[in-house]
């Protein structure tokens, strides 16, 4: 009996190592852009060294500008419909947050609400911009909120788009999870090379299957193609992202 559970426990082991091997060989052969493939836009370097990705359109002589600032998953293309026509009469600029986009990975636990709102007040000073109109989505409506909180007098109006506000203090068993060795890189690296699962999300966030535009979508997924995203991502969930805002 116990030669029996060892052969299990030995078979279980090595389908283990397998997938894991499996699972990283898959983020490797996704990863294949750099950050200079952005194409459009520029970038930033804050002080820590890391680069900010931004599009920026509009009149830079205005002193009203906005900021739109994306959700979990999604870049400055987030809004490549909304900022041609906002910035008829404004100066928009549409930043990359840190991890996304086109922006450095960090793969080290340091995320958290209060860091990436760091990191959009250090685009503002590097930019010359005092104060500006500030509009979020999902987790973007979390970071502005966070920005408006720590640093007020630089944000003059909000625009929140279904702000992922709570979303972050209900992340304990992911963020213990994250911490096993080796095995969340590998998961994510199924869950991001899924077509099946990315087009099961698109879906489920559009709500009607019918809006699906392929060519939207393709260009909204290539931002993940960036090196470093599956372990950026994997130091996120094990970030403490605890928020009292």
């Amino acid at each position: 009996m116990g030669t029996l559970l060892g052969l299990g426990a030995l078979g279980a082991g090595v389908v283990a190592a397998s997938l894991v091997g499996l699972g990283n060989r898959r983020v490797d052969e996704w990863e294949t852009l750099t950050l200079d493939d952005a194409g459009a836009g520029d970038f930033v370097t804050l002080a820590n060294g890391t680069r900010l990705h931004y599009i920026a359109c509009g009149d830079s002589a205005t002193n009203d500008p906005i900021i739109l600032i994306h959700g979990l998953m999604d870049s400055a293309l987030h809004w490549h419909k909304n900022i041609d026509a906002l910035s008829q009469r404004r100066r928009v600029y549409a930043i990359d947050l840190t991890g996304f986009g086109y922006s450095s990975r960090i793969d080290e636990p340091v995320y958290s609400l209060a860091y990436l709102a760091g990191a959009v007040r250090a685009f503002m000073d590097d930019q010359g911009i005092a104060r500006a109109d500030i509009i979020g989505h999902s987790l973007g409506g979390a970071v502005t909120l966070q920005l408006a909180h720590d640093q007020p007098e630089r944000v003059s109006r909000l625009v929140l788009i279904a702000p992922g506000t709570f979303l972050t203090n209900q992340l304990a068993p992911v963020n213990l999870a994250a911490r096993v060795p080796y095995a969340p890189r590998a998961l994510m690296g199924f869950a991001m090379t899924s077509e099946q699962a990315r087009m099961r999300a698109w879906h489920h966030a559009l709500g009607d299957s019918a809006r699906l535009d392929p060519q939207e979508l393709s260009l909204r997924v290539r931002p993940q193609r960036v090196k470093g995203t599956a372990d950026a991502l994997v130091a996120m969930a094990a970030s403490s992202w605890a928020n009292h805002v």
